[in-house]
């Protein structure tokens, strides 16, 4: 299998040159373009056939895989093996191969007469992909043999998460094909022809990339159990990055369509959005941000570092290069005429959109650039929260200007009275805000209200308008409206939020906002904790049942929180700490060197290691005094397990049931003295007057408006899904 699958990698890498080869002859009048098809045919039966072939050993549970191993194991359920394909860095890459290849096929099909002129750079790309996996293979063999595999990370054990990836990397994907027209247009100096053809792929993978970082979004609140939808960590800026540059692309190509203007603009938004993509690539998979983001891979090694570099190095050499041999040539007619038009509001949300994909490039970047100054550090969400609210206001305020004034020049008289049903409910949306307190949060949040309120008047009166007379002409308006919604969802759902925490002894119900939460049971195992509480509100009850897994992976609990919506709000319940009886019973503490906790009249001391060879692992020295007042020293040790897990082997206190173990160790490479471990320590005597009781500890919230941010995810793709389908047919008119 491993053989196999390594053939058909260098195969995938070998066909997408001979396509590359072939379509740059056919290009130049050489009758090459069949030998091209066919080679770009076999490059895509390649990645078919390797996917296939991977997945199949993750059904079967071939475990002499590497990467399989790490990845699935025999008790997970069929969905997650499959889904467990993309769940690494060679999986993914391999998957990205796939659809690029069938969106290659699609190229070929629909582009006409450019197919020689843009599948060259195309069939550039998708080698590069083949390179990127031949120098990291998913079919390497594992150096020893398992008998079963350490098993996919709990947190993506999840519908939504084996969705998020595929969605991602098709976006990924279509962000080439407007990349490669753009190359075209500068390769053969045809600078207005390219975007009637280029904007429905542009929106394509403006739809599919914006539908992964929506369902990531969904995923975080649903799962992750922190109560929000957006981290700002690196690996979601990498994907946001790319979408912004796209949005300000789609508006720029749509100035040039209406007005001939921005020519210069779209062609360098392209390289430069394709450019972010390869770009946040590099960030994620190179390992540079492993210390800063907890969803950024491990260093791929040298040769895929490399690799991820260059990428970056040639994404913006090669198109930039080309501009500035043609820029001199590019005749764009003036793009304002007036300040009263929509094209000048179209220009002001390109910058816009730029200034904020740029704020945000370079708070993710942050790590390198300290790093070069000596003193490597990220920013934190309150950079991004500061940059990016005044950005969300402007570009409100734009979405509901936009659509009131004409292309070329607009009456002032007639957008004035355009604009008073919109200010009017902009109006009501500030007082309905300054009397819910939204402006005590953040001044912003009052403005972005307000401006959220006029673009939703604006463009839902459009809509409205428009629907039953010509509803293939609402998917921009539609995107607009579901916009706005977002935004009010995510203000109500920030400013209006409110958490309580709750400490449940079974059996035990306590008030929290206004709900009355009872602790009924717990279904309890090694791996498993599944908490049920009886929520009553009013005359209205339902049962929660927030979850607890085990994470071999990272070692640590993960918590999946029970929400249950209504229109208004989300009720969510996330588990922080479950303990049964026996737990109860057990004392546990972090401590640093020479540090002691105390339990009763027993005292337990961290004096070091003992790395001598009579332990399996590390020895850590744990000095007690025991009731007596005699002092005994007693030596747990902790070892790594086949998975890589942290395995613990307790020692028991001569002739007591009370059972030392060392379930966690930290140990800074460069200072061993500053090292710490967690102590747990069990069948210590029961003091008297108190009796371990089953307990949990939940954190009860509440998310207003919440529903308005997923609704308005689903109208903002959906109005870009009208709007490809549209342009589309337009493409397909203009070229016949």
């Amino acid at each position: 299998m491993a053989g196999f699958g390594t053939a058909l990698l260098w195969g995938g890498l070998a066909t997408a040159l001979v396509a590359f080869g072939a379509y740059v002859a056919a290009s130049r009048g050489q009758a090459t373009r069949a030998l091209a098809r066919a080679a770009f045919a076999l490059t895509f039966v390649t990645a078919l056939a390797a996917c296939l072939l991977l997945l199949a050993g993750f059904v079967q549970g071939r475990y002499e895989i590497r990467y399989i191993a790490e990845y699935s194991s025999r008790d997970l359920p069929i969905l997650y093996r499959v889904s467990a394909l993309w769940a690494g860095q060679e999986g993914s890459f391999l998957l990205w191969a796939l659809l690029s290849a069938i969106l290659g096929l699609l190229l070929i099909r629909y582009s006409g007469d450019w197919e020689t002129r843009v599948m060259p750079p195309y069939a550039a790309t998708q080698a590069y992909l083949g390179l990127l996996l031949v120098a990291k293979s998913p079919f390497l063999l594992s150096q020893e043999r398992l008998s079963d595999g350490r098993g996919l990370n709990p947190l993506l054990q999840d519908p939504w998460m084996a969705i998020h990836p595929p969605m991602v990397f098709l976006g990924y994907a279509a962000l080439a094909i407007p990349f490669v027209f753009a190359l075209a247009a500068l390769v053969w100096r045809d600078y207005d022809s390219w975007v009637s053809r280029a904007l429905p792929w542009t929106l394509f993978a403006w739809v599919t990339l914006g539908a992964g970082i929506c369902i990531g979004g969904y995923w975080a609140y649903r799962v992750l159990g922190w109560g929000g939808y957006w981290g700002w960590d690196p690996v979601e800026n990498a994907s946001l990055v790319p979408w912004l540059l796209a949005t300000a692309l789609l508006h720029g190509m749509l100035v040039q369509r209406a007005r001939g203007g921005l020519k210069h603009a779209n062609l360098l938004l392209t390289s430069v959005a394709f450019a972010a993509m390869v770009y946040g690539t590099f960030l994620t998979r190179s390992g540079v941000l492993s210390n800063f983001s907890v969803h950024s891979f491990v260093s791929p090694g040298s040769a895929v570092y490399s690799l991820l570099l260059m990428g970056v190095f040639f994404s913006l050499l090669v198109p930039l290069s080309l501009y500035a041999t043609r820029a001199g040539e590019i005749q764009a007619k003036g793009t304002v005429e007036s300040t009263l038009s929509r094209e000048f509001t179209f220009f002001l949300a390109i910058l816009v959109f730029c200034i904020s994909a740029a704020m945000v490039a370079l708070g993710t970047s942050a790590p390198i650039l300290t790093t070069i100054l000596g003193r490597p550090t990220s920013v934190q969400p309150r950079f991004y929260n500061l940059t990016q609210f005044p950005v969300a206001v402007l570009l409100a305020l734009l979405v509901g200007i936009a659509p009131l004034l004409e292309w070329g020049a607009s009456r002032p008289e007639t957008v004035v009275r355009r604009l008073l049903p919109g200010l009017a409910v902009a109006l009501a949306g500030a007082v309905a805000a300054l009397a819910l307190g939204v402006h005590r949060f953040n001044a912003w949040m009052l403005l972005l209200v307000a401006a959220a309120a006029f673009a939703l008047a604006v463009g839902g009166r459009i809509v409205l308008r428009r629907l039953p007379r010509r509803p293939v002409h609402i998917g921009g308006h539609l995107a607009h409206v579901g916009l706005a919604l977002m935004l009010l969802g995510i203000v109500g759902s920030s400013v209006c939020s409110r958490t309580e925490k709750l400490s449940l002894r079974r059996g035990e119900a306590a008030e929290a906002l206004g709900y009355r939460v009872a602790f009924t049971r717990a279904d309890s195992s090694p791996h498993r904790k599944t908490i049920h509480l009886t929520v009553t509100r009013g005359d209205a009850t339902i049962t929660a049942s927030p979850t607890m897994r085990f994470s071999p992976q990272m070692g640590s609990w993960v918590h999946a929180p029970a929400v249950h919506r209504s229109w208004q709000q989300d009720l969510y319940i996330s588990p922080l700490d479950y303990r049964d009886r026996e737990e109860a019973a057990t004392k546990r503490a972090d401590l640093g060197r020479g540090e002691t906790m105390e339990s009763g009249s027993y005292a337990f001391t961290f004096e070091g290691f003992d790395m001598s060879e009579a332990h399996a692992g590390a020895g850590i020295l744990i000095g007690v005094r025991l009731p007596s007042g005699k002092r005994v020293r007693v030596t747990p040790t902790l070892r790594l397990g086949e998975g890589g897990d942290l395995v613990p082997t307790p020692a028991k206190l001569p002739g007591t049931e009370v059972a030392v173990a060392v379930t966690d160790l930290s140990v800074p490479m460069d200072r061993p003295r500053e090292s710490r471990i967690t102590l747990s320590v069990t069948g210590l005597p029961i003091e008297s007057g108190s009796s371990p009781e089953e307990s949990v500890v939940v954190e009860v919230s509440i998310k207003p408006l919440i529903n308005l941010l997923w609704l308005g995810s689903v109208l903002l793709l959906a109005g870009g899904v009208m709007a490809g389908i549209r342009r589309a047919k337009e493409a397909q008119r203009e070229a016949s």
